[in-house]
């Protein structure tokens, strides 16, 4: 299979987990991601294939068009996980993507669902922390366990 259907694969694929997973209700009331549904309906979900170049989950980006970008690194990166960790922490501290958030999302991570592949996923630093402030003032992390929040949040609970 050549690389752009197994990418488009990914995409559907993406969608589908999505829509039966993180856009699904939680005890609490609130799918995992309240935004997730909306992002999927109005097409703002950009795709990025890094499976070949990390780096494109900066070259690439159109978070002018997008609410959030997924960067694919496939289901076996060619990258070492401690890499692939040390680029994320890069690209959070590199002053000229000061205004991005980028954490990584695969079968490892994530407290109510693993991922079935490796991601990237980069958002509006300003926009996704306005919106976890409105979450705040609900009952949605509730029943996130403390460790989770802090990572997530970088505050206790």
């Amino acid at each position: 299979m050549n690389q752009a259907n197994n990418f488009n694969q990914f995409k559907e694929k993406f969608l589908k987990w999505t829509e039966e997973f993180i856009e699904l209700k939680q005890p609490n009331g609130f799918p995992i991601c309240p935004y997730a549904r909306q992002a999927r309906l109005n097409n703002e979900i950009q795709f990025v294939d890094v499976r070949e170049n990390i780096d494109r989950c900066i070259s690439a980006l159109n978070l002018k068009k997008y609410m959030i970008a997924i960067c694919w690194l496939g289901d076996e990166p060619i990258y070492t996980q401690k890499y692939i960790n040390q680029k994320v922490e890069d690209f959070n501290t590199d002053p000229r993507n000061k205004n991005l958030l980028f954490f990584l999302s695969n079968t490892e991570s994530g407290a109510f669902v693993k991922n079935f592949t490796n991601c990237i996923f980069v958002q509006i630093k300003s926009d996704i922390l306005t919106k976890r402030e409105h979450l705040k003032t609900t009952n949605y992390y509730d029943t996130w366990p403390a460790e989770y929040y802090n990572y997530i949040t970088g505050e206790n609970k």
